[in-house]
């Protein structure tokens, strides 16, 4: 099994429209991580972002949220967890967009196949960000009650999210890398 958008996103909608997807899904990336970092520093978490995602231990997780309760600012953390949603929504676009942007460009067969098949698969990235909202949801539904067991899976879905956020980028920037090779590779070879 083959996983890839169909040959037809190569042509069809047209280069405009997917350009304007493209920046459309960028400025509502921006806006949604400019906005949930606003919210998340409103709530004035007790940690670093990574203190509160990847804590893996319920009782830490508790006390973190215990202190938002004290300095009344839990209900600013769970609206950062709201809004993250549209920073999802905008980096799953952004995501697929830039796939299919540069799979259009690129002229190389084998690169553009990859850059379809990750059109399709790279933003699982952003889909396991919006699981651990998910899950963090459950928690913040009872911040000193949610079952121990909740802590490990929310902080594992934070670090697969991180760890394919990592390999995502790094995959995008061969890409772009590749595409500018291909590119000027032949423009030099007449």
């Amino acid at each position: 099994m083959k996983l890839r958008i169909s040959d037809k996103w190569l042509s069809s909608p047209s280069n405009a429209a997917v350009r304007n997807w493209l920046i459309g899904s960028i400025v509502l990336a921006a806006v949604g991580y400019t906005a949930v970092t606003l919210a998340f520093i409103q709530a004035k978490f007790p940690g670093t972002l990574f203190q509160a995602q990847l804590a893996f231990r319920a009782e830490t997780i508790k006390v973190q949220y215990a202190m938002l309760i004290q300095q009344g600012t839990f209900g600013a953390y769970i609206t950062a967890q709201i809004i993250d949603y549209a920073w999802i929504f905008g980096l799953m676009m952004t995501l697929f967009f830039a796939h299919v942007a540069i799979a259009r460009a690129q002229n190389n067969p084998g690169w553009r196949n990859l850059a379809l098949s990750l059109a399709v698969i790279a933003p699982a990235i952003a889909s396991a960000d919006a699981f651990e909202n998910l899950v963090s949801f459950f928690m913040l539904a009872s911040p000193q009650g949610f079952p121990n067991w909740l802590a490990p899976v929310y902080s594992s879905l934070a670090a697969i999210k991180w760890g394919w956020s990592v390999i995502g980028v790094s995959i995008l920037v061969v890409e772009l890398i590749a595409l500018l090779a291909t590119r000027f590779g032949r423009r030099s070879n007449p």
